[in-house]
């Protein structure tokens, strides 16, 4: 079932960290309308590092508004100011 990590909106935002264990898998979706441009980056995937920063390794957008992490990782998820709401889900 999923679990919604960030509220459908236009603001920026971002989750909280997730943490998951070495060989734990977590999906992430994208909840967008349809009118959403195919190719628009609506939420960005950042993996802390070991200074406490976070680089950005992964998008979801509405042609691939999905995406497995696995572990070990930290990470978040981090929407920028949009003109459409979106959410995301964790699965």
């Amino acid at each position: 079932m999923a679990t919604e990590i960030i509220a459908s909106g236009t603001t920026a935002t971002q989750s909280s960290d997730i943490i998951l264990a070495g060989g734990e898998l977590t999906t992430l979706i994208l909840r967008a309308p349809d009118d959403l441009a195919s190719d628009y980056k609506a939420a960005y995937i950042e993996v802390k590092d070991s200074t406490g920063g976070y680089i950005k390794v992964s998008n979801l957008t509405r042609s691939d508004p999905a995406k497995v992490v696995s572990g070990p990782v930290t990470f978040r998820v981090r929407r920028a100011i949009m003109s459409i709401a979106i959410g995301v889900d964790r699965e």
